[in-house]
């Protein structure tokens, strides 16, 4: 199969709860509290855990 080659960068799927933190403007333990009370659901499994792109946008009501 032969690469394709990309006219534009990916858009970031995924963000690190500091990136998460900064963006809501809240601090960094707080994404923890929420992932803990299962209100934020995290990629996991891939060596950080992370939160897509899709659910910052759930959080901060951004429709698609």
């Amino acid at each position: 199969m032969p690469a394709t080659k990309r006219t534009t960068p990916l858009a970031r799927r995924a963000f690190t709860y500091d990136e998460v933190a900064q963006q809501i403007g809240r601090h960094r333990a707080w994404v923890y509290r929420q992932v803990k009370a299962g209100k934020i659901r995290p990629i996991i499994g891939y060596g950080t855990a992370m939160i897509s792109a899709d659910e910052l946008n759930r959080i901060l009501g951004v429709k698609p």
